[in-house]
């Protein structure tokens, strides 16, 4: 028997993980018994550095925004977060790579007013791009 999910049921738990904000515990911080996130918390903590590690190994060396890009996740190591904090590097290349000036939300209103769906192109990922598009236009502001 095929089971089938509908278009909305995958946007609203996309949404919902993307919405959730996971806790990356310092390195020096004790998680008691009774914590009831126990054993999150460490798994937390291993997929931060992870992720960092995987943001380090997709950089491009050799040119200068990728060594300004490793610079801005080399900075997010302190004594609570040796390997770095994952979170705190994605904030920073946001605020460094993400453009806020008034041509770029043109360009954005452009581009969500203008987009089409073509035959070959799945409905999910065409909404997808347009609800990003969507996000990235509510970060700025009026």
């Amino acid at each position: 028997m095929e089971r089938k999910i509908s278009c909305e049921s995958k946007e609203e738990r996309l949404q919902e993980d993307f919405q959730k904000k996971v806790e990356v515990i310092k390195e020096t911080e004790a998680i008691l018994d009774s914590d009831p996130d126990k054993k999150e918390k460490p798994a937390n903590r291993e997929l931060s550095e992870h992720a960092c590690v995987d943001l380090i190994l997709s950089i491009d060396a050799t040119q200068a925004t990728g060594r300004t890009v490793f610079n801005l996740i080399k900075n997010t190591k302190s004594d609570d977060h040796p390997d770095g904090h994952a979170g705190f590097a994605l904030t920073a290349l946001e605020k460094k790579f993400e453009p806020k000036t008034a041509p770029s939300k043109a360009k954005l209103q452009r581009l969500f007013y203008e987009a089409e769906i073509k035959e070959d192109v799945d409905p999910i990922n065409f909404k997808t791009y347009l609800e990003d598009i969507r996000s990235r236009l509510s970060s700025y502001k009026s």
